[in-house]
């Protein structure tokens, strides 16, 4: 996942030489998370989710390795990388949903905190491993040989996969369909304020937070001038900046308040975005995107958290269903910000995103107190 991030923004960067086509390009992988996360909630509380989650990390690695044979026979166009984006992106929303569902159901409902934290660092430290070799393999041999690499890598994930067993049900025992299952997740979200406040919250980071990601081949190759490998260097620094903050959640086991915790979070992660945009060396560069990788990862482990334990067990995949959807609207920050950043440069637009996550994290403590408690 994160080498290929780091393959579509260089390679973006490199034909377009334009952050905002970057933003285009991320915001097209993400669109399908808004169009198709309750559909994809709604199959994975109806399917067997590991089945589910094998034929699609098989499919993952089929489109890698068409792009791959695209790039060696010297026929990539910025078409080529639109199209694979929103196929990968709509497999991904497929994957993620019924991932985070099935997580709970080996787990169960005291432990799904440390379950989604565990996740998260299994992700950060593979994303180390990423970032380092898909940087150095952008640098030294080339594009192709970096969708290879992320092809064998969906194989294996797809091989391990086959080692998880589940303690609980898997799926409902009514047999309804899928469209009942979205008519009954929408009456869900109606009468469930906090459900409802989640999804708000969720999609109003993504567009703030998030969408920082778009700016960090710019910032590397434009801003702090080290290249590819640098780039490699700053997202593996984000792998371990959400590696520290998931072993520090462990360490307090499982939070009661999650609800203010999130908040505090939100605070710390719109001033480390402040401070990234006003960096001036490439160190001070690192700590700051270690800080907001950190809130970011916590960000995500206490929303979906929250959102699998506001709703009955036969919801939890709608609501990761949901928290997919939520995360759909990050195109809105992706273009947004990189429209910023070809305008007004890269430092105003992450300093902009940071005081509005922060004025975020404020309102919300403010204006939500049931949220707050929870």
């Amino acid at each position: 996942f994160m080498g290929e991030m780091i393959v579509l923004g260089w390679v973006l960067l490199e034909l377009t030489n334009s952050p905002f086509m970057v933003g285009i390009g991320m915001a097209v992988r993400m669109v399908p998370f808004l169009l198709f996360g309750i559909l994809a909630g709604a199959i994975a509380d109806r399917v067997n989710r590991r089945k589910l989650m094998l034929g699609l990390g098989l499919a993952l690695a089929g489109v890698t390795g068409i792009l791959s044979v695209i790039i060696i026979s010297d026929m990539l166009a910025f078409w080529h990388l639109l199209i694979s984006s929103f196929i990968i992106g709509s497999l991904w929303t497929f994957y993620q949903t019924s991932r985070q569902s099935f997580a709970y159901d080996i787990v169960g409902p005291k432990h799904v905190v440390s379950a989604f934290a565990f996740i998260s660092l299994g992700m950060r430290v593979g994303a180390i491993v990423g970032s380092l070799s898909i940087g150095f393999f952008l640098d030294q041999i080339g594009t192709a040989i970096c969708y290879i690499v992320i092809m064998a890598s969906y194989i294996i994930s797809s091989l391990i996969l086959t080692l998880a067993h589940p303690q609980m049900e898997m799926v409902p025992r009514e047999e309804i369909s899928v469209w009942q299952n979205i008519v009954e997740f929408r009456r869900e979200a109606g009468r469930n304020p906090n459900l409802l406040a989640l999804v708000m919250l969720t999609a109003a980071v993504e567009i703030l937070g998030f969408s920082h990601l778009v700016l960090l081949p710019s910032l590397a190759r434009d801003t702090l001038n080290v290249g590819s490998d640098g780039l490699g260097v700053i997202n593996a620094v984000r792998a371990l900046g959400g590696i520290i903050a998931v072993l520090v959640l462990s360490s307090f086991g499982d939070q009661s308040r999650k609800g203010l915790s999130l908040m505090i979070v939100l605070l710390l992660f719109g001033g480390g975005l402040v401070l990234l945009g006003n960096v001036s060396t490439f160190w001070l560069a690192l700590a700051a995107v270690m800080i907001i990788s950190g809130m970011a990862t916590l960000s995500d482990v206490f929303s979906q958290s929250m959102m699998q334990t506001v709703v009955p067990n036969a919801l939890r995949g709608r609501a990761m269903g949901a928290w997919v959807f939520a995360v759909g609207t990050a195109p809105l920050g992706q273009l947004q910000i990189g429209w910023l950043a070809s305008a007004l440069g890269v430092s105003f637009a992450l300093s902009t995103n940071g005081v509005g996550l922060v004025v975020l994290a404020v309102g919300c403590f403010a204006l939500l107190p049931r949220l707050r408690r929870l």
